[in-house]
């Protein structure tokens, strides 16, 4: 009697205490998991045709606007403030990625075989070889710059049918392009690809920093190996954020070294990255979207997603916005 009367006493005691270490387990995770909170924002199933699904998408600089790739094919979608079809255009051609210019204006299209611009109704493709091997950003309303596996092109352009100067930085073989993106101020740009990431200062058109080969989490920069996915510059142009399969890492641009209390910040890959602001930085990773302080580098906030395609931040209002793999777009409010 004495011994059962211990046995149940023993498993009272283990239920009790799996139940207080679940429930701080618990309250663990509510500080970190379930803060950001989707709402749809457009739907094909909001009568629209099941065919109009959102897949890549870019925000306007000076607008709460949306400029969406729409699957399948070949069409861009200008989205209102109130993410309804404001305008439709259409290139021959199967677009995969889209850039806005600064003045809102003008779209740089990439597709599956050429490089288009697209401004005031009217669409001029680039005369280069091989244009879907490039990937590119609009620095002004004329003028994109445009990564490539061999060059950097930096174009201008007199729409809408001729390039008035084009000029070539470097001449390598990096194998790929991967990840785009250019300064708030548009003085630099940062290009990541098969094992290296380079920032180039765009007005004077010389190479800042390059990193090749061996850059490892605590030397600052991705592991030997390792694919660029997504960069990112802050608001205010003070940091550069890169992501790749299995590390993350920040520089300061200032002198293009990571800050200390930065290194090792971030232990694995991600899809993309993106800062909400100078000291919110956030990363979409296979199964959830997690929120990292610049300023402390730990981990302040985590939500589990499924199936998202794309994310982005707007410039104009620091709204947060994903597309999903069911042509749906959401926006999230809580980062």
């Amino acid at each position: 009697m004495t011994q059962t009367r211990v046995r149940l006493f023993l498993i009272a005691a283990i239920l009790y205490v799996g139940s207080v270490y679940s429930m701080c387990d618990l309250g663990r995770s509510k500080e970190t998991k379930l803060r950001p909170i989707p709402s749809p924002a457009y739907t094909y199933e909001d009568g629209n045709k099941p065919s109009d699904k959102a897949y890549r998408f870019s925000f306007f600089n000076r607008q709460r606007k949306l400029a969406v790739l729409m699957y399948p094919g070949n069409r861009l979608w200008v989205m209102d403030d109130q993410f309804r079809r404001e305008r439709e255009i259409k290139i021959d051609d199967e677009l995969l990625h889209v850039s806005i210019a600064p003045d809102d204006n003008s779209f740089l299209l990439r597709g599956r075989h050429g490089m288009y611009l697209s401004r005031s109704g009217r669409i001029f493709r680039f005369p280069i070889k091989k244009a879907s091997d490039y990937l590119g950003v609009c620095s002004d309303s004329s003028t994109v710059v445009l990564a490539g596996t061999t060059d950097i092109k930096q174009v201008k352009c007199s729409m809408p049918t001729k390039v008035t100067d084009v000029v070539t930085g470097r001449k390598a073989d990096y194998h790929g392009v991967s990840a785009v993106c250019i300064s708030p101020d548009h003085r630099y740009f940062a290009i990541g690809g098969f094992n290296y990431l380079e920032v180039w200062d765009t007005e004077k058109w010389r190479l800042l920093k390059k990193i090749v080969g061996k850059w490892n989490i605590t030397g600052g920069g991705v592991r030997e190996g390792d694919w660029v996915n997504s960069v990112a510059f802050s608001s205010d142009g003070k940091l550069l954020a890169a992501t790749g399969s299995l590390s993350t890492v920040m520089l300061n641009t200032a002198n293009w070294k990571q800050a200390d209390h930065l290194k090792g910040l971030l232990s694995c890959g991600a899809y993309q990255v993106d800062f909400v602001k100078p000291d919110k930085l956030i990363l979409l990773n296979p199964s959830d979207i997690s929120e990292y302080s610049t300023v402390t580098g730990k981990l302040v906030g985590r939500v589990d997603v499924e199936g998202i395609v794309d994310m982005h931040v707007s410039p104009f209002d620091g709204t947060v916005a994903t597309s999903d793999i069911a042509g749906r777009i959401f926006t999230w409010s809580g980062f």
